[in-house]
Protein backbone atom coordinates (compact mmCIF):
# COMPACT_ATOMS: atom_id res chain seq x y z
CA UNK A 1 0.00 0.00 0.00
CA UNK A 2 2.70 2.57 0.79
CA UNK A 3 6.45 2.40 0.54
CA UNK A 4 8.26 3.90 3.54
CA UNK A 5 11.85 5.05 2.52
CA UNK A 6 14.51 6.74 4.88
CA UNK A 7 17.29 9.32 4.23
CA UNK A 8 20.57 7.53 5.94
CA UNK A 9 23.53 9.72 6.94
CA UNK A 10 26.23 7.74 8.09
CA UNK A 11 29.87 6.70 7.00
CA UNK A 12 29.22 3.06 5.61
CA UNK A 13 26.43 1.59 4.03
CA UNK A 14 26.60 -1.31 5.47
CA UNK A 15 26.58 -0.74 8.84
CA UNK A 16 23.52 1.60 9.02
CA UNK A 17 22.60 2.34 12.82
CA UNK A 18 19.25 3.34 13.38
CA UNK A 19 20.07 6.65 15.06
CA UNK A 20 21.23 7.56 11.76
CA UNK A 21 18.19 6.87 9.73
CA UNK A 22 15.41 9.63 9.80
CA UNK A 23 11.84 8.57 7.80
CA UNK A 24 11.75 10.64 4.42
CA UNK A 25 8.45 10.01 3.55
CA UNK A 26 6.36 7.35 1.94
CA UNK A 27 5.10 6.53 -1.30
CA UNK A 28 1.78 5.59 -2.45
CA UNK A 29 0.57 3.54 -5.10
CA UNK A 30 -0.27 -0.12 -4.53
CA UNK A 31 -3.64 -0.94 -3.80
CA UNK A 32 -2.20 -4.03 -1.31
CA UNK A 33 0.97 -5.15 0.80
CA UNK A 34 4.14 -4.17 -0.61
CA UNK A 35 6.51 -7.32 -0.99
CA UNK A 36 9.89 -6.22 -1.92
CA UNK A 37 11.99 -3.40 -3.06
CA UNK A 38 14.66 -3.97 -5.53
CA UNK A 39 16.96 -0.61 -6.31
CA UNK A 40 18.68 -0.52 -9.81
CA UNK A 41 22.72 -0.28 -9.83
CA UNK A 42 22.04 2.89 -11.37
CA UNK A 43 20.52 4.12 -7.75
CA UNK A 44 18.06 6.55 -10.29
CA UNK A 45 15.19 4.13 -10.14
CA UNK A 46 13.72 1.23 -7.47
CA UNK A 47 10.94 -1.64 -8.11
CA UNK A 48 8.51 -2.48 -5.43
CA UNK A 49 6.56 -5.70 -6.07
CA UNK A 50 2.60 -5.99 -3.96
CA UNK A 51 0.08 -8.64 -3.42
CA UNK A 52 -1.52 -6.45 -5.94
CA UNK A 53 -0.18 -8.18 -8.19
CA UNK A 54 1.76 -5.49 -9.72
CA UNK A 55 5.26 -4.44 -10.09
CA UNK A 56 6.22 -0.86 -10.47
CA UNK A 57 9.06 1.20 -11.36
CA UNK A 58 9.62 5.04 -9.45
CA UNK A 59 11.91 7.52 -9.94
CA UNK A 60 14.45 7.31 -7.14
CA UNK A 61 14.98 11.60 -7.41
CA UNK A 62 11.07 12.52 -7.47
CA UNK A 63 9.25 9.30 -6.11
CA UNK A 64 6.72 9.33 -8.94
CA UNK A 65 5.90 5.72 -10.53
CA UNK A 66 6.63 5.91 -13.82
CA UNK A 67 5.65 2.56 -14.81
CA UNK A 68 2.91 -0.41 -13.50
CA UNK A 69 3.28 -4.12 -14.96
CA UNK A 70 -0.24 -5.24 -14.25
CA UNK A 71 0.04 -8.60 -16.28
CA UNK A 72 1.34 -10.83 -13.09
CA UNK A 73 -1.44 -13.52 -11.91
CA UNK A 74 -0.39 -13.92 -8.59
CA UNK A 75 1.69 -11.71 -5.50
CA UNK A 76 5.06 -10.84 -6.81
CA UNK A 77 7.72 -11.10 -3.89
Amino acid sequence: RRVPYWRFHCPSPLSIPSQHASLTGTLSGHSSWVLSVAYCPDNQHFVTGSSDKTVKIWDGSNRECLHTFKDHSDQVV
